[in-house]
């Protein structure tokens, strides 16, 4: 949503106009431009006020909207205020997802995914493998694709299932996400960086 002071005079005319003409427009843009505001300048504390705002607005959408946010509005609240949050963490996740793709494979997930993926087998029709480096029999090539495999396992089983599907796990400090955050990164960047073998 646009500032104000960005509007040309036509525009803010125009806008003027609407908003006299419907008050359920005006008052819809309120609501937009008040939770805009919270969403840029983190001020998540404010979030309950807009909720309880929006409830009694009459603005059936807007209403429902804010009914969506209270369903977790603890999470919703520190997403708003915190510096950092989950975002790029799920961001990370997504790009390792993409493993999905790049082995046309949407019947396994996560570990199964993985250990197929860089096994020392040679690929087979549909089971396509990936390689970070070619594949010349040394002890280098078997622990530079066993290591994925097994920290794949590790990330997920210890760190991203936890923290996705596990309520009333405490906060974490902001060192130990940042540490998940940098275990994640290097499984993406692996994803990120291996070559497909096919049959």
């Amino acid at each position: 949503m646009r500032n104000r002071d960005g509007l040309s005079t036509e525009e803010i005319e125009q806008l003027d106009q609407v908003r006299l003409a419907c008050p359920d427009i005006a008052r819809t843009c309120d609501l937009a431009r008040v939770f805009t505001g919270l969403v840029r300048d983190r001020r998540g504390r404010l979030l309950a006020d807009w909720i309880r705002q929006a409830d009694h607005s009459g603005l059936i959408p807007v209403a429902k909207f804010a009914a969506f946010l209270r369903q977790d509005l603890d999470a919703v609240t520190a997403g708003l205020t915190l510096e950092w949050s989950s975002g790029i963490v799920e961001g990370h996740v997504n790009r390792v997802k993409t493993t999905q793709n790049k082995l046309g494979r949407k019947d396994l997930s996560e570990t199964k995914l993985f250990q197929q993926a860089f096994s020392l087998d040679e690929p087979k029709p549909g089971q396509p493998r990936l390689r970070l480096m070619d594949k010349d029999g040394s002890d280098a090539f078997r622990n530079v694709h066993r290591g994925p495999s097994a920290f794949a396992e590790g990330f997920f089983a210890g760190i991203r299932n936890p923290n996705s599907h596990t309520d009333g796990l405490p906060e974490l400090p902001e060192h130990e996400a940042l540490e998940q955050l940098a275990a994640l990164s290097v499984l993406a960047r692996w994803v990120d960086t291996v070559a497909l073998v096919t049959a």
